[in-house]
C-alpha cells in the first residue's frame, strides 16, 4: 500500500490516535511521513521501562508465587540473594540467572504455560507442525539409537521417517 501523504514510499507504519477512550483516526503512512509528523523518531531507542513498573510488572508475575526452600541462595557475582529477587523482581547480573535458574524456569513456565517456545502455527501449517515435532522426535530417537549402537532400532527409527518424508527426511 502506498503512502497517502507523500505518494511514494510504501506505507508501513500504522498509527492510531485515541480520544476520550475512542478510535479518533488511524491511518498507515511510510516511515519518513511518520517521523515527519512526530509519531516516530530517525534513530528510535529501545524502549526504556522505569525501574519501578519494571518490578510491578515481574511482581505481578510472581502473585502467589512462595519462597521456596532454597530461599537462602546468592548470585557468587554480585550476592543478590534469592529472596531479594522475589522481593524486587530483577536480577542483579548476567551470572544470577546461572544461579537463580532453577527458580526462573518455574517463574517462567508459569508465566508462558510452559519452558519451550513452538512459534505460532496459522491453520493449514498445525497439521504439517505435528509431524515436524514426530519427526524431529525420531531423529532425535535415531540419533540416540546410533549413539548406542542399537543398530536394530536404528533401522526401524530410520524406515519411519523414510515413510513419513522419503529420503531426503535422513538429512
Amino acid at each position: 500500500m502506498q503512502c497517502p501523504v507523500c505518494h511514494k514510499n510504501l506505507a508501513s507504519t500504522h498509527i492510531i490516535e485515541v480520544e476520550n477512550l475512542e478510535l479518533a483516526e488511524e491511518q498507515y503512512v511510510c516511515a519518513a511521513c511518520a517521523e515527519n509528523a512526530g509519531y516516530v523518531h530517525a534513530k528510535s531507542t529501545p524502549l526504556k521501562i522505569p525501574a519501578e513498573m519494571l518490578e510491578d510488572l515481574i511482581g505481578g508475575m510472581k502473585a502467589g508465587l512462595e519462597v521456596p526452600p532454597d530461599a537462602g541462595i546468592t548470585c557468587p557475582a554480585c550476592g543478590l540473594g534469592l529472596t531479594d529477587f522475589l522481593a524486587k523482581g530483577r536480577l542483579g547480573c548476567p551470572r544470577c540467572y546461572e544461579a537463580f535458574r532453577k527458580n526462573l524456569l518455574n517463574l517462567l513456565e508459569r508465566v508462558h504455560d510452559g519452558t519451550s517456545h513452538r512459534g505460532k502455527r496459522p491453520g493449514k501449517s498445525a497439521r504439517l507442525a505435528g509431524e515436524n515435532d514426530t519427526l524431529a522426535d525420531l531423529r532425535s530417537s535415531l540419533r540416540d539409537a546410533i549413539t548406542a549402537e542399537n543398530y536394530e532400532l536404528a533401522a526401524r527409527l530410520r524406515d519411519k521417517i523414510t515413510g513419513i518424508c522419503g529420503e531426503e527426511g535422513l538429512d
